[in-house]
């Protein structure tokens, strides 16, 4: 296949579907993708890159259910479409947003700042100048991310890994 062939696959690391864990040694980078309720080992090239072109060997002695799943995923990226952005960005969840606000004014508190730098920064400029007062909402919102951050800060985070 020709390199400006629409159909070819190239590799892109974050377009492999599922959890992923990459490792290297002395001798070898491997990738291990759980797909499903399987976890697929691959070997990667070290010259391999990102956009580069590639190609999928199942070895002999493979085990049906595994090289389906190898598989399965070389050919979920065949059918990906590869263009200069990513098709759709889905929207992260409202928890997501939560933990990422924490995390900014909990980075603000420790560093000193005031809480209406924090929520200038965290909420911008314009809705802080129009919402913030001694007990509006959004100085009380400000409150809680700062003690949600710390308490993640303080173990809280492991919950988040279940």
């Amino acid at each position: 296949m020709p390199d400006d062939d629409p159909a070819a696959a190239h590799f892109d690391l974050w377009a492999i579907p599922g959890s992923k864990l990459l490792t290297a040694d002395d001798t070898d980078l491997r990738l291990h993708v759980r797909a499903g309720n399987e976890v697929v080992g691959l070997l990667l090239s070290e010259a391999l890159c990102d956009g580069d072109r590639f190609a999928c060997a199942v070895s002999v002695g493979a085990k049906v259910q595994r090289a389906h799943a190898m598989l399965d995923l070389a050919f979920g990226l065949l059918r990906r479409p590869r263009v200069g952005t990513r098709a759709s960005i889905s929207r992260p969840s409202r928890s997501a947003i939560v933990h990422a606000r924490a995390l900014q004014a909990l980075d603000g508190a420790v560093a000193g700042a005031p809480q209406r730098e924090i929520a200038n920064a965290v909420f911008g400029e314009a809705r802080v100048a129009g919402n913030w007062t001694a007990d509006s909402e959004l100085r009380a919102q400000l409150r809680y991310l700062i003690q949600r951050g710390r308490a993640l800060m303080e173990g809280q985070y492991r919950t988040l890994l279940d």
